[in-house]
């Protein structure tokens, strides 16, 4: 047996058993035993899980070795009969692989092994009424939100040591996080696509952005990023586009955020979004014919982060700036197929060169299209979701003026940089790689004599060289330590925090990272460097992350490490919130009020209690034994049925 688990669904008790063979689902009540694999070859189950709704999760895998095929599978409700030696296809309502399922668990190409999994009933962001699927894997953590009954436009977000992407909904085309560490040159489309995009000009990556860094687009020198014609771009009645922009400059020209459109062919044109010359954005979708609409919203000014969404169903092409519509146009017909390259930091080109004039100057982030129109509950939610991100980060510069140590200082003068004086004193927090040599990442704290200090220092110190006036992004927005594989997971009781525990195949080189769910935004890491101590006072030592339990305030984390006891437990301050709004205990207090019963009536009869709620009067053999009632001088008499 490699898991179990129990559950009452609609008044009976339910037990899952994961074994090497397939899952059982016992029904306890009724005393019946239903069996289910895969298939006879993939049916290795490890994980499984029953939901209070009467939803059956379980992965299986060919063998228990990293380079086997992994699916997750969900039956809608729990098997009656045996269902052995059958495809997944054929009866589970829904299973997701590495690929060729819509949503994707890829992360990367190739096999990956899932570790672990929870579920969260009736917590998917796409629909109330359906799951979050959180996946513990050797590539980092996947998140799932379910959209039962129509799965495919459900959606996957992938959390990792050098990204968290943005989250991808339905038939996911491309998913640009520009993040530029890791060796990754910002270049790397992470949804299954993998459909990479190439550089032109050397576009720079080191930015402060959404989700750590961004790419630096400088109009003047044509920066621009290109994916070539592929059919993964292209689209027929169900399309939406986004990404976050930032201006620096307002060229006095019309300044493309993306798109694919050929500056000469009229029927060479598919979609795009752009600035005008107005500095209005302007949302635009081309159909056979051609037919071309362009949706118009309200002027973008230089300065500060937007969010860029262009939707289209078939029937409307809807424009939306930061979450909300601000335009829609009737447009109908199938997107044209564009043979142009796909254009990031401009939208216009011909024979796949970008057009002069039509650059942009400033950053852009978190670029995605997909096959699917995004709702305005979703455009809401992903804008609401990188506004936070963002407000948990923000830019330095690495200065050696005034260091007393080895390592540089990262801020400058009151001013110079976006964050305020002593803002991160008492804080963990972490630096993200800057240019030149500096390769790696650190924690780093504040040290300051006075809340006037803008320097914070490394520790430990950075390794790297690092040259003066680096600019560095600071704010974590990633999973922390040096590995993907997760190996533990768990969520607190408002469902607003994951924590995710990690480690590398040799048991060393990873942490636990406390995310908020709703901003992307590391709150809270466990690592020997840190300096964190439990309720005895002794410090966190391990970098193996085995298990991971809340209940309440109290946190507990496994770890596969003797030398340091194995296990951490403290008690977490409790929030304001979680006091207003967590788990509480109930207590229902019966009041049984004593009614004496009136059995012999001698002369008049008075009734005065306030509390009374019924009087039963027999049936009289006489007239003269009748009771008369009547109110009193200046009183009602209210005579009522029992409805």
């Amino acid at each position: 047996v490699n898991d179990v688990s129990a559950a009452v669904v609609n008044g009976k008790t339910y037990v899952a058993v994961a074994t090497d063979g397939g899952v059982s689902v016992i029904n306890e009540t009724d005393g019946t035993v239903f069996d289910a694999v895969q298939t006879a070859t993939n049916n290795n189950v490890n994980r499984v899980v029953i939901t209070p709704q009467g939803r059956l999760y379980y992965t299986a895998q060919q063998d228990n070795t990293e380079t086997a095929y992994f699916s997750l599978n969900k039956h809608n409700s729990l098997p009656t009969a045996d269902l052995s030696a059958v495809t997944a296809s054929s009866y589970a309502s829904k299973y997701w692989a590495i690929s060729g399922t819509t949503p994707a668990l890829a992360i990367s190409t190739g096999y990956f092994d899932m570790l672990n999994f929870i579920v969260l009933p009736n917590q998917s962001s796409v629909d109330p009424d359906s799951d979050l699927i959180a996946v513990a894997s050797a590539n980092g953590l996947i998140v799932i939100n379910d959209k039962q009954g129509d799965e495919t436009n459900g959606s996957v977000k992938y959390y990792t040591k050098d990204y968290i992407s943005e989250e991808m909904v339905g038939d996911i085309r491309t998913m640009l996080p520009l993040d530029g560490v890791g060796g990754r040159s910002g270049l790397v489309d992470v949804s299954v696509q993998a459909r990479n995009v190439t550089n032109n000009n050397t576009t720079t990556f080191t930015r402060s952005g959404v989700r750590g860094h961004a790419a630096n687009f400088v109009s003047g020198s044509s920066m621009s990023l290109a994916g070539a014609d592929d059919a993964d771009y292209t689209f027929t009645t169900l399309f939406s586009a986004g990404a976050w922009a930032y201006r620096d400059i307002d060229s006095g020209a019309a300044e493309g955020i993306l798109g694919k459109l050929d500056s000469a062919v009229a029927a060479d044109r598919s979609f795009a979004m752009y600035l005008d010359a107005s500095d209005l954005i302007n949302c635009r979708t081309d159909t056979a014919g051609p037919t071309a609409v362009t949706s118009t919203g309200p002027a973008v000014a230089v300065g500060g982060w937007h969010h860029f969404v262009v939707t289209y169903d078939g029937a409307n092409q809807r424009c939306y700036l930061d979450g909300v519509q601000v335009d829609a146009d009737a447009q109908t017909g199938s997107m044209q197929d564009s043979a142009e390259s796909f254009i990031v930091g401009n939208y216009l080109s011909s024979a796949n060169t970008p057009g002069a004039g039509t650059f942009w100057d400033g950053a852009i982030d978190e670029v995605m299209l997909t096959a699917e129109t995004l709702t305005p509950t979703q455009i809401k939610r992903m804008y609401e979701t990188g506004k936070r991100a963002l407000e948990g980060g923000t830019e330095g510069v690495a200065s050696s003026a005034t260091s007393a140590h080895s390592a540089f200082r990262i801020g400058v003068a009151a001013g110079a940089v976006k964050y305020t004086a002593g803002q991160f004193i008492g804080s963990i927090i972490q630096v993200y790689d800057g240019p030149g040599g500096a390769t790696s990442t650190r924690f780093i704290t504040q040290t300051a004599s006075s809340t006037s200090d803008y320097y914070i220092q490394f520790s430990p110190d950075h390794s790297a060289s690092i040259a003066n006036s680096d600019t560095f992004s600071i704010g974590p927005n990633a999973l922390q330590g040096d590995s993907n594989r997760v190996t533990a997971v768990a969520v607190d009781d408002l469902k607003d925090f994951i924590y995710i525990g990690s480690t590398s195949a040799t048991g060393s080189g990873g942490m636990v990272t406390k995310i908020a769910l709703d901003s992307d935004t590391v709150t809270d890491v466990w690592h020997p460097s840190v300096g964190k101590l439990d309720d005895a006072s002794l410090p966190y030592n391990t970098a193996s992350t085995t298990a991971i339990s809340l209940a309440g305030t109290t946190l507990a984390i496994g770890a596969n490490d003797s030398s340091n006891g194995g296990l951490w437990s403290e008690s977490i301050q409790e929030t304001l919130d979680h006091k207003l709004n967590g788990p509480k205990s109930v207590f229902t207090v019966i009041d049984n009020i004593q009614t004496p019963k009136i059995t012999t009536v001698s002369g008049l009869l008075t009734i005065s209690t306030a509390t009374s709620t019924s009087l039963t009067i027999g049936t009289a053999a006489t007239t003269g034994s009748t009771i008369q009632i009547k109110a009193g001088p200046g009183q009602n008499l209210l005579l009522s049925g029992d409805s």
